[in-house]
């Protein structure tokens, strides 16, 4: 008879400790933070970047994996960031961590001519700011700085643009 209640307090026991154990897992993964986007290894030109998540309260950034000089934003609801062209690691903090992401923001360079009368507006569409060279039949007239979205009035017929390294 006393082996049995030992053996029936063992099993009692097993399954109080497998009941815990379980109850703890479904707590640390419900707290987990949830990443709705960006999705990992997202590669886009574009440089508005919305982060969508639940269970967090940090959006955790820097620009190497290590995060040895992170960007602690905080937040409770979706954020966009506008960030510049560049590879990005980002995690979600609340009462847990989510995993390491990565996002990478390509250089976008974009240049639009808009006639007007005699002259041009040149139109930075990329991501990125623009050195322009402007030519008149083939000799260079002069260098322009194009920011982002910026429209500058120039005159000539040729121009080239390239991402500025400055």
């Amino acid at each position: 008879m006393r082996i049995t209640k030992r053996k029936t307090i063992r099993k009692i026991d097993f399954i109080v400790v497998a009941i815990t154990l379980l109850t703890i897992a479904v707590l640390i993964g419900y707290s987990r933070p949830l990443i709705i986007s960006p999705t990992d290894n997202l590669l886009t030109t574009n440089t508005s970047i919305l982060f969508s998540f639940e269970k967090g309260d940090y959006i955790i950034l820097d620009d190497n994996l290590e995060f040895s000089s992170p960007e602690k934003i905080y937040t409770h609801n979706d954020l966009v960031l506008n960030l510049k062209p560049g590879i990005y690691y980002w995690r979600i903090e609340g009462a847990l961590q989510s995993k390491v992401r990565k996002l990478i923001i390509e250089s976008r360079v974009e240049l639009k001519l808009i006639e007007n009368d005699t002259k041009y507006d040149v139109v930075n569409f990329g991501n990125v700011p623009l050195n322009v060279s402007v030519y008149n039949k083939s000799v260079l007239v002069g260098n322009i700085v194009a920011d982002v979205g910026e429209i500058v009035n120039v005159s000539g017929n040729e121009y080239i643009g390239r991402e500025n390294e400055e």
